[in-house]
């Protein structure tokens, strides 16, 4: 009974919660499937799932995962801290447990190296005691060379501009019988007035200092199961806008 009234809870949380409007076109003519898919950029989210994923409940997770992005950019939210603190605000009050988030600045003043490149060993550290994202880490290796024809790579882009800003996330998503988890480490970096169009990892010598804030969330899968429908009705109008499979 209690399950289902923070199902309930939830469910009208999901439905009165308010969104930016979607995008008038958007990278694709359809979504993919996201049990059918080894990794997806959600928006601003490379995600891969790992073999202990649920097929039946990666839908679930991913449409989790944008209605908490949407919800954080519609907050008119300005700094990343303040970005990530509203993002996991939406996962706690649809049923994610979270630790909290951590917060490290990231010099890489002394590097040559392209930012897509010199952020490599930074993912892998924050991914320590749990699978890397082996396709994300290979996409992230691609990404200043691959045409900026790609859908997966136009949705990419778009969403990873805020503001003056330009921030991403790389996730992890495992499970077991009991519930899904998704390891999260987000990159943020302040551009200020420099105007550039490109993103960050093409132009990163210009300002040597990223933040990188890390997270994880767990969900228990019978509540990812009880809130699916209304996970997806609520984002029906925007999922071919801002999911897309990412192509290695």
């Amino acid at each position: 009974m209690q399950t289902e009234v923070l199902a309930d809870r939830a469910r009208s949380y999901i439905a009165a919660l308010p969104l930016p409007s979607a995008p008038r076109s958007g990278p694709g003519a359809a979504a993919p499937d996201p049990a059918a898919v080894s990794a997806l950029a959600v928006g601003q989210n490379l995600v891969e799932f790992a073999a202990g994923a649920a097929p039946g409940l990666r839908p679930a997770v991913a449409d989790a995962l944008l209605l908490a992005q949407l919800a954080a950019d519609k907050a008119g939210a300005t700094a990343p801290g303040t970005w990530y603190e509203a993002h996991r605000g939406v996962q706690a009050e649809i049923g994610f447990r979270s630790a909290g988030l951590t917060r490290t600045a990231q010099d890489l003043a002394a590097t040559t190296a392209d930012l897509h490149e010199a952020i490599l060993p930074v993912v892998v550290a924050a991914f320590a005691g749990a699978a890397v994202p082996a396709i994300v880490i290979e996409t992230l290796r691609q990404l200043s060379a691959a045409s900026e024809n790609r859908p997966w790579i136009q949705l990419f882009e778009r969403e990873s501009r805020q503001l003056s800003a330009r921030q991403f996330q790389i996730s992890m998503v495992d499970g077991d019988a009991r519930s899904q988890t998704v390891t999260m480490v987000g990159f943020a970096m302040d551009l200020g007035q420099s105007g550039t169009q490109a993103l960050f990892f093409r132009a990163a010598r210009e300002t040597a200092a990223i933040e990188r804030i890390e997270g994880r969330f767990e969900a228990d899968n019978a509540s990812l199961t009880a809130l699916a429908p209304a996970l997806a009705d609520k984002l029906a109008s925007r999922r071919h806008a801002y999911l897309s499979a990412l192509e290695i």
